[in-house]
């Protein structure tokens, strides 16, 4: 990723339950943490959605988030599949392997809010696995034959509280 690179994103805050428009002033990583407020040592995972023509859109979320002590929840664009804490939204250029600004179409907020559900808290989150509305977060392992078979589930317990 190549420094000195003005990038424009979207910030979701499921905190604040808001949308907002950031530019990262460079477009890396240590930029893209600063402007979530999120620690160093923090790992950041691409989560990839849509392809479009510019590249594919792609939400980087901590990838420990689950764990984290007072967390809060969304979905994104109709998935099952709870997302935790503060993420930004940009295009990943699949060409020049960088992260690149939001097209100016995409950059709107307002358009977001339809394709966001807030969860809430861990209990909240809870109430909509209850539900059926979302999925427990877990992870599976199998294949080559084998059952897929769930090795960790996600229970608000887990959250550092």
């Amino acid at each position: 990723m190549s420094a000195n690179k003005q990038v424009n994103a979207l910030m979701i805050d499921p905190f604040a339950l808001s949308v907002k428009k950031v530019t990262c002033q460079d477009g890396d990583f240590k930029t893209f943490k600063k402007v979530l407020s999120f620690e160093d040592d923090y790992l950041l995972e691409p989560v990839r959605f849509d392809k479009v023509k510019e590249g594919v859109i792609t939400l980087l979320i901590d990838e420990e988030g689950l764990f984290r002590a007072n967390q809060h929840f969304f979905t994104f664009m109709g998935s099952d599949r709870p997302l935790a804490g503060r993420c930004l939204m940009l295009l990943d250029n699949e060409n020049s392997r960088e992260f690149v600004s939001l097209p100016d179409m995409f950059c709107k907020p307002q358009i977001l809010y339809s394709r966001i559900a807030w969860l809430g808290d861990p209990d909240g989150l809870e109430r909509n696995i209850a539900l059926g509305l979302v999925e427990r977060p877990c992870t599976k392992m199998g294949g080559f034959g084998a059952p897929m078979e769930t090795i960790w589930e996600w229970h608000p317990s887990e959250c550092a509280r």
